[in-house]
């Protein structure tokens, strides 16, 4: 493996320091024998909520740690170390997502988060991962929009649907018996 120059470092610092200072989320995990195609699906997963995902070596998130002022979080650098960001209001998707890849892998440990000024450690991740997401919200706040005018255009169209039925059953009554007279001035 090719080894990292002086510049090259110091331009992934200023990148990500520039970065996750302009995101809602950042979030920073572990991982454990994760193959390449592991990776590529869950960088190709994380694409799909807009965020980023990149592989930094733990000193580098710590002087960018430091120029976020936020050296705290350097505790938490340890093994290999990814870190996910979004400038997107979509934390609870990413967590979520992240936790969801954890579970299926078991190679991907989350080790401390920063959204929205609060740090989110390894309990809070598992609470959040339970939070239902924005598009499950809002579909539950349709279906309880939609549901009461549901149930008022059935209770209208039910004794209108009665009387037709009532009716048909009349109807089909009626030509029973004319049948059945019509039969006997046959016979």
């Amino acid at each position: 493996m090719k080894k990292m120059t002086k510049n090259k470092k110091i331009e992934i610092v200023k990148f990500l320091t520039e970065e996750l200072n302009l995101s809602k989320i950042f979030i920073l995990s572990n991982f454990i024998k994760l193959s390449v195609k592991e990776m590529e699906n869950l960088r190709d997963r994380i694409k799909t909520k807009n965020a980023k995902l990149m592989v930094v070596k733990n000193n580098l998130i710590e002087k960018v740690f430091k120029n976020l002022n936020k050296e705290q979080l350097s505790e938490y650098l340890n093994g290999s170390s990814f870190i996910v960001w979004t400038r997107e209001k979509n934390e609870i998707e990413i967590i979520k997502d992240l936790i969801d890849f954890r579970k299926k892998t078991g190679k991907i440990e989350l080790k401390v988060g920063y959204v929205e000024g609060n740090v989110i450690d390894t309990e809070k991740f598992e609470i959040i991962g339970k939070i239902p997401s924005t598009k499950e919200l809002e579909a539950k706040i349709v279906m309880l929009i939609k549901m009461p005018l549901a149930r008022i255009s059935n209770s209208l169209k039910y004794p209108l649907i009665k009387i037709i039925n009532i009716v048909n059953q009349l109807t089909t009554e009626k030509g029973e018996k004319n049948e059945k007279s019509g039969e006997k001035n046959v016979g």
